[in-house]
């Protein structure tokens, strides 16, 4: 009976258990209209193939292998092509949720993924949504998992967009820039 006890308690306090996930600061994954990761939107036409990519930041220290999230996108939007941008990964994706394994594991910031989608329509406002980002962390099978804030994108921003301000310290540097030169210029 003692020994059945200690092993609850060893599991619930275990860093590695499946029970502990923890975020991971300075971590993120985002939906750019730039290779370079600085712009969370863009503009397309109707029946025009509009290119985006998946970019990951992670904190100084980590890396993953595996990573695993949703997307919400428009109705009518079709994901019509997905390269890999980095060398050893692999995805799998089912409906809207995507998993992928590096080998190596994957660290630093980088675009991740070129993904082409198609629209019938040029929706104003159009948001891509990543959502329910988790990442195992290099370290074997056992290794612990942890969630990853995520980033949005807009399509064809129009009048007041949805806050998708997740591009990299450059853009986040420009788009302070240009509320401060928009404010001055009233």
């Amino acid at each position: 009976m003692r020994a059945a006890i200690g092993l609850v308690l060893a599991l619930a306090l275990s860093p590695a258990s499946s029970f502990a996930q923890t975020t991971c600061g300075g971590c993120l994954l985002g939906v750019y209209d730039d290779l370079s990761m600085t712009r969370t939107s863009g503009r397309a036409s109707s029946f025009q193939v509009k290119t985006v990519y998946l970019g990951l930041k992670l904190a100084p220290g980590v890396s993953i292998v595996d990573l695993a999230f949703t997307a919400s996108y428009p109705r009518g939007f079709s994901v019509v092509d997905v390269q890999s941008l980095v060398p050893g990964g692999h995805y799998d994706i089912v409906g809207n949720t995507a998993r992928v394994h590096w080998t190596p594991c994957a660290a630093g910031t980088h675009a991740l993924f070129r993904v082409k989608v198609l629209t019938p329509s040029a929706p104003r406002n159009a948001l891509l949504q990543l959502n329910s980002v988790t990442a195992r962390i290099c370290g074997g099978p056992s290794s612990p998992t942890m969630e990853m804030p995520a980033g949005c994108y807009i399509l064809n921003p129009s009048g007041t967009t949805p806050p998708c301000l997740t591009g990299t310290e450059t853009a986040t540097w420009s788009f302070v820039k240009r509320l401060f030169t928009t404010a001055d210029s009233r």
